[in-house]
């Protein structure tokens, strides 16, 4: 049975990364037999291609990515402090408090927030900060943890002053998520594809054949862009978490 060869997508650069996902997509959506396989990478594939196109690396780009990776450690620094006075059995009422708080977090995107589009994440973030201090006050306070809320709607509001500023500009990449953030779950989507293509031949065994030679033609397309990534481990490694 034919494999799929190996490629650590996770260090192609953004424009090797929208290109090899572009190429796999084309070359495998001529085979109506693999057409299920490559349905979710044809979906990602405009999407990646609207995202590339709208983040042109500008100073003013850079700020942007730069303002909105500092809003999303602030919000991963709270939500996890929230989450770390569930375990505290010291003091139970600081786990009532816990609780509270993270039914608010949760209600607002949970751990799925700092993947929203621009426009998604400061509207999220700026109702669950005025969630909390509506109806969560007492539970904040016994927590002692006021002042990284602030600081998380501060570094919100750094965010959307700033990307508010740029007049027409903004226009740009309204509700379209960043790059940066879509290529975690293609680069899944991908190795997803790659197991689901090689696993064609034991389920259409009368097909084996032309998928085998589809495998080659995409074996081909992988050579090609081993060569452009900076190191080639022999095995895919894992997506690394993106730094925010």
């Amino acid at each position: 049975m034919n494999q799929v060869k190996t490629i650590s997508v996770s260090k192609l650069n953004n424009g090797d990364f929208y290109q090899f996902i572009e190429n796999i997509v084309t070359i495998v959506s001529q085979e109506p037999l693999a057409s299920d396989v490559i349905a979710t990478l044809a979906t990602d594939q405009p999407i990646l291609l609207n995202s590339y196109k709208k983040e042109v690396l500008t100073i003013e780009t850079q700020k942007i990515v730069q303002l909105d990776k500092k809003r999303d450690r602030a919000y991963l620094k709270f939500k996890t402090l929230v989450e770390g006075y569930a375990f505290d059995d010291e003091t139970p009422a600081n786990i009532e408090a816990s609780n509270k708080l993270q039914t608010f977090i949760k209600q607002h995107g949970g751990t799925k927030l700092t993947n929203f589009d621009y426009n998604k994440e400061t509207a999220s973030i700026s109702s669950l900060v005025g969630d909390i201090d509506a109806h969560a006050a007492t539970a904040l306070a016994a927590l002692n943890l006021g002042g990284s809320l602030n600081f998380l709607k501060a570094r919100n509001n750094e965010f959307k002053d700033f990307y508010a500023a740029r007049g027409d500009a903004a226009s740009i990449l309204a509700n379209v998520p960043p790059f940066y953030k879509l290529r975690k779950e293609v680069a899944v989507h991908y190795r997803t594809f790659a197991s689901d293509l090689e696993s064609l031949q034991r389920f259409i065994p009368a097909s084996a054949t032309t998928i085998a030679n589809l495998i080659t033609r995409v074996n081909v397309e992988i050579d090609k862009f081993r060569l452009l990534v900076p190191s080639t481990p022999e095995a895919d490694e894992p997506e690394p978490t993106p730094e925010v």
